[in-house]
This record gives structure tokens, C-alpha cells and sequence, in this order.
């Protein structure tokens, strides 16, 4: 009986409602997939299970929580995926909270072997390449002068600008190739054998893009690829785009300098009222660079960063904590009055002989008015939300009329009946 394809040691990147980094080893014992997943979640640290699954075409795991940082609680889940033609496994999760996502892996092996000459792992303190295999190059070895992160990005592009900053985020990565094949420079390599060595690890630095869509499925390979492919998709939920996700996860190589780019398109549920509306919006959009160059990591890091500002989100003002709270006691408090007051006619009709029931549905209607104020607020952030993906097919301008008419009808009515109270004539 063949083996398991999916036995072995596997590294990558997970994105969704957690965003960070994956290791799983994988054994097959009994005729079942047996192993452990550590996640780095960018926000919650390290958290570690425990997975099985049957041994099958398909990877099909349950997740058992073991362990996780300090005040942080893990939960079972279930991780699904398959192999791609360029050898990695990519797929999707969820956990019985409710948090779900997609992953991506790599196998975490040297591409070539010793007799093949693998590329040299980067000894920062000889300041050169040593001759040992690529597996044993650690990020340890190489600690990083500059990281400047953006962990609150706010844009809407469409796909020709998506397609424009990726081709800006290629040029960076060449130069980036450029400052790393200046230090490589492994001895006792005959000039052919250094020869393949650079072309490979030049090769490396050529981007490949995770594209996901609203339905879950996923796009990942080259630029030209991505964006000239017929099943790219009409909404874009997100995109990843890292110069060193080959280097790590295929060669465990650390290149000197590095970005990564993740675009999340999310919309705020509008009836979820676990999220708080006084809050920020929830937001896993993160921009990252790190390098030992200075030059090229504060250059690149702006160059991004004021690409995204050059297209802001509309009312991204909205999604900023305390905006509820600074609009709803001098509007939606009175907005609640008003309805009260304007249906003073129908509750004292409907129940004119108790005056209890009278005050108990005018505090019934405070407590709906107020609801509905914030149902409003979070439809304001669904229309324009924080990281937006603007597709030909989006019903968005469909949505902002609705929303326009519903505050000129709504609210029209109530600002007017304020100025006609405080400024009209008196009865």
C-alpha cells in the first residue's frame, strides 16, 4: 500500500479570521494520520493541536486544542485540503467557534539534496553563505534591524489597481534579490555549481499570489497568471503576497529583506451584534516589512503604505472606535425620543386604559428606536467597508441608495420635525 502524500513536515501561512504562520507534521500510524499543528497567530501567539484524519486523496483532519498562550482559548475545528500541482496543500479550516479560514503549506524539506547541491544556509556572523544544507538556516541566525508593520490598512481597489500594486511589489522583490545575491557568496563551490545556485535562489524571489474568493475558492501562482487567468474571480475576499514565502516555506532559507502584504475584503455583518459597534471594525488587513537594509525596507514599507492611502475607503472615518458613541447620544438618543413621541397617537389608542402598558411600549419603542439606530450604523459599515474590493459585479451603488433614502426618509423627517419645534412658531 502507497504511502500518504501528505506524510511529512509541512510550513506555510494561514489567513481568515486568524492570520499568521503553520508548521504540521504529519505520520501515519494504523492505517490513520496522526500528528500536531502549531499556529502563530499574529494577534494570539503560538497555539498548539493535536489532528487525525483517514488516509485518503483528500486531507481531511479534526483539530483537538493541547495548548495556547496565556488568556487565549483554543477550540476543536477540522482542516480540509487537497495537494496542488506545485506540491503544496492548500484548503480550509474552522473551529466550533465559529472562526474560519484558508491555509496554504509547503514541504518544509530542502528543494535539492546534498548530492544535488543545496543552496548554503546565511551565516550573519561570518557576514557570508556557509556550505551546510538549506534546512539548517533559522530565522534565529539572521535577526532583523528594521520591521515596520501597518496592522490598520484601509483602501478600495479594484482589480486593475490590485494588479498595478502587485507589479509595484515585484520591482521591490527584485531589488530585494539584488541586496541578497551581493552577500551570497558560499566557498569551495566549483563556478558552475554557483552558478546554479544563484539562479535558483533568483528564482525564488519571483512573487506567487494567494487569491481568494467569496465562495472559498482560491488562485495561486504567478502575476501574469493570477490576473490573466479565466477563473479569476468576480469578488475577491483576499490577498496574500509575501517575497519570502518560497525562500521559507519550500528552501528554509531567510532571505536579508522581506515583505508581506495581506489584503482582507471583509464586510461587518450587519445583524451580528457581538461586535460591538463603539469599537474599531475588525480588520486582519496587515502590511509587514523587515530586512537589514534600512534604505530598501523604510522605502518600501512608504511606497506601500502611501499606495493604499492614494485610495482610501469611503467613510472609512466609521469604522474607528468611539464614532457610535460620538453620534448616538446627540442623534440616535433623540432619534429614539421622536419615534416615541410620534407614536404617541397609536400606543395611547392601542391601550387607553392602562397607563402602565402605555409607559411599558414607549420604553419598549426607546429600546427598538435605539436598535434600529444601530443596525443603521452597522448597514453604514457594510456599504463602505474598511478594506474594500471593488468589483464590476458589486450591487454597492444599488446599497448606498437604499441607504440614502432610508436617511432622507427616516431622519429627514425627524431633523425637520426638530428645526419646525425649535424655530417654528409657537402654538
Amino acid at each position: 500500500m502507497a504511502l500518504s502524500p501528505f506524510i511529512g513536515r509541512w510550513a506555510g501561512n494561514v489567513y481568515g479570521t486568524n492570520t499568521g504562520r503553520v508548521l504540521i507534521d504529519l505520520v501515519e500510524e494504523d492505517g490513520e494520520l496522526r500528528g500536531t499543528i502549531r499556529i502563530n497567530d499574529l494577534a494570539t501567539g503560538l497555539a498548539k493541536f493535536s489532528c487525525s484524519g483517514p488516509v485518503a486523496d483528500e486531507l481531511d483532519l479534526e483539530l483537538s486544542s493541547i495548548s495556547a498562550q496565556p488568556g487565549v482559548e483554543i477550540v476543536a475545528g477540522r482542516v480540509h485540503g487537497g495537494l496542488r500541482s506545485d506540491g503544496s496543500i492548500s484548503g480550509e479550516w474552522e473551529t466550533v467557534a465559529g472562526t474560519a479560514g484558508t491555509f496554504q503549506v509547503f514541504p518544509h524539506t530542502a528543494l535539492m539534496s546534498r548530492s544535488e547541491g543545496p543552496l548554503p544556509a546565511v551565516s550573519q556572523a561570518a557576514g557570508r553563505t556557509s556550505g551546510t544544507a538549506i534546512g539548517s538556516a533559522s530565522e534565529a541566525a539572521l535577526p532583523v534591524k528594521i520591521r515596520l508593520k501597518n496592522p490598520a490598512i484601509s483602501c478600495s481597489l479594484d482589480k486593475g489597481e490590485l494588479r498595478r500594486l502587485a507589479d509595484i511589489l515585484q520591482e521591490r522583490s527584485n531589488a530585494a534579490r539584488d541586496l541578497e545575491l551581493a552577500e551570497f557568496k558560499p566557498d569551495g563551490l566549483p563556478p558552475e555549481e554557483l552558478a546554479r545556485q544563484r539562479a535558483v535562489l533568483s528564482e525564488s524571489f519571483n512573487l506567487n499570489l494567494t487569491i481568494t474568493s467569496n465562495d472559498g475558492r482560491e488562485l495561486f501562482g504567478a502575476i501574469d497568471q493570477i490576473f490573466n487567468s479565466p477563473n479569476y474571480p468576480e469578488e475577491v475576499a483576499s490577498v496574500f503576497i509575501a517575497s519570502d514565502n518560497t525562500l521559507r516555506a519550500v528552501h528554509n532559507y531567510y532571505p536579508r529583506n522581506a515583505f508581506r502584504l495581506y489584503l482582507h475584503f471583509t464586510r461587518p455583518a450587519v445583524f451580528d451584534f457581538r461586535i460591538l459597534p463603539g469599537l474599531d471594525t475588525p480588520n486582519a488587513s496587515s502590511l509587514e516589512v523587515e530586512g537589514y537594509d534600512a534604505t530598501w525596507a523604510n522605502g518600501v514599507f512608504r511606497e506601500i503604505d502611501a499606495f493604499l492611502r492614494d485610495k482610501p475607503s469611503r467613510l472609512s472615518l466609521v469604522h474607528r472606535h468611539t464614532v457610535y458613541d460620538l453620534v448616538l447620544y446627540p442623534l440616535g438618543i433623540p432619534f429614539a425620543f421622536w419615534i416615541c413621541h410620534k407614536s404617541t397617537a397609536m400606543v395611547q389608542g392601542f391601550v387607553s386604559e392602562s397607563g402602565f402598558l402605555q409607559n411599558s411600549l414607549y420604553v419598549y419603542l426607546f429600546a427598538a428606536a435605539i436598535i434600529l439606530f444601530r443596525i443603521l450604523f452597522h448597514y453604514v459599515r457594510w456599504i463602505f467597508p474598511v478594506v474594500e474590493y471593488r468589483a464590476p459585479t458589486s450591487r454597492a451603488i444599488l446599497h448606498r441608495a437604499v441607504l440614502a433614502a432610508l436617511l432622507l426618509g427616516i431622519f429627514g423627517s425627524f431633523i425637520y420635525d426638530v428645526f419646525k419645534y425649535l424655530f417654528g412658531p409657537n402654538p
